[in-house]
């Protein structure tokens, strides 16, 4: 006696292995053009933006997780952005995410970070200006390693950014966040910190450090993807298959720069920003932020990003005291397990304006460029 078809069974046999994807074509198309025909709210597009996803990833012939991320980040999302206006990025304040489904990277930075976004008070006179005095290569250590600063530094590494192979990836995992306006609010739709325009919030900076890179000789590539919409809490995962989609298609690649900027307020919630003044000029204070392992989490390049750091870190305290606040090395990983030249930079915060954060890009790319360009 024959034994009963399963269901997965029976959807063989129907579908056909070898036809798969001809049928995922059909069915993604009917989809595809319903949605174009039909206007939908960004919720109610949900479960077809997930099929779709799935779709674009068995039609290219990958099955592994990281594969299917990636395809659903590089491929679908871009083509149904074109397909739909549904899809297409708008100008909205980003939600608080929920904690319990984001990793340990967006919990401890980005909820600190949403919190001290708080509109400022009226009365406010605008934000108030400090520095963050570096004292050469002081650490800001948030684990419990004991670093010897100095020694780090003063290792032996060589580093060649050069050459006609990609070196250099600049991204951003949270790519909306953007600055104060000449108005003293935020750049964002109603005063806020965040928007999706890529003139006026860190994409801006990140293109600005690629261009002043090249123009050093360094061989970088800008990526211009809001990992942070418009799903916030899975910013870091984003960034992560975004990242791997690079690293697999250009295996040159050495240094992955994620561009960030602070959020630092008063207790009112009156933005502060961080200043420091080079020839006569204002400019935003620059943070280089380093991950770790302490969390449990695989990192074995975490202390060669962190010479790393040191190292630009030094190069530019010798020629512009002031500049750099002091390296932050925290227990998270923030996907720096990726290389061994994996960094955060911390272009000013949300108080200071954008001439300033751009002020301050050609003195970051200057440091950056004297380390890794020889």
């Amino acid at each position: 006696m024959n034994k009963p078809y399963k269901k997965q069974h029976i959807y063989t046999f129907v579908l056909g292995r070898k036809n798969m994807g001809a049928l995922i074509c059909v069915i993604a198309a009917i989809m595809l053009g319903a949605m174009c025909a039909y206007p939908l709210s960004q919720n109610e597009s949900t479960i077809y933006t997930g099929f779709l996803k799935l779709c674009s990833s068995h039609l290219l012939g990958t099955s592994s997780p990281k594969a299917a991320n990636t395809l659903h980040l590089i491929g679908a999302d871009v083509i149904m952005r074109q397909a739909s206006p549904i899809f297409a990025p708008s100008e909205k304040t980003v939600s608080v995410f929920n904690a319990q489904r984001a990793d340990m990277s967006d919990v401890t930075e980005s909820m600190a970070e949403i919190e001290s976004e708080k509109k400022p008070p009226d009365n406010s006179d605008g934000p108030k200006e400090r520095a963050v005095v570096s004292q050469n290569l002081k650490l800001s250590n948030a684990t419990d390693y004991e670093i010897d600063a100095h020694a780090l530094a003063a290792a032996q590494r060589s580093y060649n950014a050069g050459g006609s192979e990609p070196k250099v990836l600049v991204m951003h995992t949270h790519g909306c966040e953007t600055y104060t306006g000449k108005n003293g609010v935020g750049l964002g739709s109603a005063g806020t910190y965040r928007t999706t325009d890529d003139e006026i919030n860190v994409v801006h900076i990140g293109k600005m450090l690629t261009e002043e890179l090249k123009q050093r000789g360094i061989n970088a590539i800008h990526d211009k993807t809001l990992c942070d919409y418009p799903s916030y809490n899975s910013a870091y995962k984003t960034a992560m298959g975004l990242n791997d989609w690079y690293i697999n298609k250009y295996p040159s690649i050495e240094f992955v720069f994620d561009i960030h900027r602070d959020a630092i307020a008063e207790d009112d919630g009156t933005p502060v920003k961080l200043t420091a003044e080079i020839d006569g000029q204002k400019c935003a204070q620059a943070m280089i932020v380093c991950g770790t392992d302490k969390l449990g989490l695989p990192h074995p390049y975490w202390k060669d990003n962190l010479i790393l750091a040191l190292k630009i870190q030094k190069y530019l305290e010798s020629k512009y005291p002031g500049f750099m606040r002091p390296v932050n090395l925290r227990e998270e990983r923030f996907n720096m397990h990726q290389t061994k030249g994996s960094l955060i930079f911390e272009i000013g915060t949300h108080g200071n304006n954008m001439p300033e954060a751009e002020m301050s890009i050609k003195y970051l790319a200057e440091g950056i460029a004297g380390v890794i360009g020889n």
